[in-house]
């Protein structure tokens, strides 16, 4: 029954069945079972299932044991929320911000001035400082720890954040009014009013665009000379959760 208990646990934070120590290359974890490819996103998990077998452990094991417990907890307390770059970062080397070329295609939106590119980003590393990206705006590439609170943003959120969400599965809407011909602040309007009724949307004025409006995914870039309600929406659905460590979800409370 208590390994029954025990898998279940397991499985309700992510962890593979036949794991029994974690590691996460992010931050250099522990030597074990964790997939190196997942091991990006187990961060947290890893503290959620700590603290609910800790919790566990409090009321069952013996003091020596519920003593280890707690501090495991309180170590990871210390690293995940009151480390500058959360659970781990390194410095950043501008070459692995620079993506290649997948494709490259104009669109006919907005009288032909759209264009839809695919880009490959060999790194995705967490990034111990801000991120300097030599292709703006990213579609990938190394990021920082914390992702961005979904939903509208009026004043512009660091490239590293949001790119983080674009690794967690989300759609990215950038806009820059003054990129515009003329006045476009009901077309901001309607792209921020977009982003509020999509559960797992961002949107953020940026200054690098060289277009009025843009739309990313992990991978995907789509830039466009006009608000096209119709194109956000297609690419929204097809490119929503489709990155690399897609979990949906909000920051932790240690990332706001």
């Amino acid at each position: 029954m208590r390994g029954d208990r025990a898998l279940a646990q397991r499985a309700a934070f992510g962890v593979p069945s036949g794991t029994t120590r974690i590691t996460s290359p992010s931050y250099g974890g522990f030597k074990g079972g964790w997939p190196e490819s997942a091991g990006a996103r187990a961060d947290g998990r890893v503290l959620g299932f700590l603290a609910l077998d800790a919790s566990r452990c409090l009321w069952k094991c013996p003091p020596p044991k519920a003593g280890i417990r707690l501090a495991m907890i309180a170590l990871g307390w210390f690293v995940g929320c009151t480390s500058p770059v959360g659970l781990g970062g390194r410095p950043v080397d501008e070459d692995d911000t620079r993506p290649t070329v997948v494709s490259s295609e104009a669109c006919d939106a907005c009288g032909g001035d759209c264009l839809l590119e695919e880009l490959d980003y060999a790194e995705a590393y967490h990034a111990s400082g801000g991120v300097d990206y030599v292709d703006t705006p990213p579609a990938g590439g190394p990021h920082d720890p914390c992702w961005a609170p979904f939903g509208v943003h009026p004043e512009p959120v660091p490239d590293e954040r949001w790119v983080h969400n674009l690794e967690h599965g989300a759609v990215v809407f950038l806009h820059k009014e003054s990129a515009c011909d003329g006045d476009c602040s009901a077309d901001v309007l309607s792209l921020e009013g977009f982003t509020a009724t999509s559960e797992w949307a961002l949107s953020t004025p940026y200054d690098a665009l060289d277009t009025p409006f843009a739309a990313l995914s992990w991978g995907y870039r789509l830039t466009l000379g006009c608000w096209d309600p119709a194109l956000a929406a297609t690419f929204y659905d097809e490119h929503l959760d489709q990155g690399p460590e897609s979990v949906l979800a909000g920051p932790s409370q240690s990332c706001m």
